[in-house]
């Protein structure tokens, strides 16, 4: 299997956040602003900015997510839930992040795995630690 030492240039190059930024513009999600009030309509216009911005951000450690925009949406049964809308911004992160991640944890979830039934007693009993005495009767 291989080892990864270091991720997060992975995650902050720049064709990682142009496939990301892509990525959500695809989704349908992608037209409602969060809590800054950009939608991805704003974004794309001055996309190639933004997303240098972004690189240099997380390459320097400054970045910081906003706050979630909170919404209720209605549900059927009358009642309301509430719905986190990220930035545009902290989603093509949050891409960024899934790119990277997502190969890396499906090879492990893809290996067999050997399961222990715990409900079998095992065949020889387990020495008891010295200086525990059996109170069973």
């Amino acid at each position: 299997m291989r080892k990864w030492y270091s991720l997060i240039d992975k995650v902050y190059s720049l064709p990682n956040l142009w496939s990301s930024y892509d990525k959500v513009k695809r989704n349908k999600g992608s037209k409602t602003a969060g809590i800054d009030g950009e939608s991805i309509i704003e974004f794309t216009a001055q996309a190639d900015k933004y997303l240098t911005e972004l690189h240099h951000d997380l390459k320097s450690r400054k970045y910081k997510p906003y706050a979630v925009k909170r919404v209720y949406i209605d549900k059927s049964d009358g009642s309301k839930r509430p719905l986190g809308i990220p930035t545009i911004r902290d989603r093509i992160v949050q891409q960024a992040l899934l790119n990277v991640l997502q190969p890396i944890f499906e090879q492990i979830s893809t290996r067999p795995v050997t399961v222990i039934d715990r409900t079998v007693a095992p065949k020889t009993p387990s020495p008891k630690p010295k200086g525990l005495q059996d109170t069973t009767g």
